[in-house]
């Protein structure tokens, strides 16, 4: 079974016994909760105010920034903020989701990553290989494209239909959550994507990575997304990446990897409708 792990004392303590009973099936009694909560609040307190720390990248490092700006995903994603491509310090960060997978998070980094590594890793300058199974099934005139996936952040990015020579429709897999990314707001730094990443690179003894930072106040406004209070957050003591490695500030738990199954079916019908009902009729 693998390990998740459950930040403490961010949230209510009755919110962290429900999403451990519900997601990880993993019954906990709500009072021991309640105490570990506390528990946890008053370590936070007792670190201090928050230290976050943003540098410049290596100047041997700007080739391959290079090429990371020049990908047309890194203009499709960020071409209404202003960005920075910098160093931070991990374990200072904020998460915005109190959960991590564990396991995952250390599967994702080798166990000595060099500084290539850690760069392809965080800011990759070409696009990754799918870590995919499936197929293609074909019967009675109904074919239909099967692609599975450990890797939840798996979308359908795409899709495309050429009428010439022959009618052809093609549909594009990639990844969410590709670029190491923080996300500059109020002064502070959240981590908006990567959080396994993060972890994992923490757990192995990296302590800075690099990353996308993109900055209040220019264009379209950063949404930071709300799976932990507001309060929690933005106060004085919120969670850092490092607390997913102090046992006294998460709940460690048995968690079953979920399956991201995309599934692309065709079907042959014929409609007793004119052409001006088709879109009624939901084709």
């Amino acid at each position: 079974m693998l390990e998740g792990r459950y930040l403490l004392g961010v949230e209510p303590a009755e919110t962290t016994a429900s999403f451990l009973a519900r997601s990880a099936r993993f019954s906990v009694d709500e009072e021991a909760i309640r105490d570990r909560c506390d528990a946890a609040r008053v370590a936070r307190m007792a670190r201090g105010p928050l230290a976050q720390m943003v540098l410049p990248c290596p100047e041997h490092y700007a080739d391959h920034l290079a090429r990371v700006r020049s990908r047309p995903l890194f203009q499709s994603l960020f071409q209404s903020y202003e960005t920075d491509l910098r160093l931070v310090d991990l374990a200072a960060l904020v998460p915005v989701q109190p959960h991590v997978d564990y396991s995952f998070a250390l599967e994702a980094v080798s166990a000595a990553p060099s500084e290539q590594d850690i760069l392809d890793r965080c800011l990759p300058d070409r696009p990754q290989v799918l870590d995919v199974w499936g197929g293609v099934s074909s019967a009675q005139g109904v074919g239909s494209f099967t692609v599975c996936s450990h890797d939840l952040n798996l979308i359908i990015s795409e899709v495309h239909m050429d009428a010439e020579p022959l009618l052809k429709v093609t549909f594009s897999l990639s990844k969410t959550a590709v670029f190491l990314v923080v996300a500059e707001v109020e002064g502070r730094l959240f981590l908006k994507d990567g959080t396994h990443r993060a972890v994992g690179l923490l757990a192995r003894g990296v302590e800075k990575a690099p990353c996308v930072v993109i900055h209040q106040g220019h264009g379209r406004p950063i949404i930071v997304p709300d799976f932990l209070p507001k309060e929690t957050l933005f106060g004085p003591h919120p969670p850092q990446v490092r607390d997913f490695l102090d046992e006294r500030l998460f709940l460690s738990h048995p968690w079953a990897r979920g399956i991201k199954v995309i599934r692309i079916r065709s079907d042959e019908f014929v409609l007793p409708k004119g052409p001006e009902d088709i879109e009624d009729a939901g084709t």
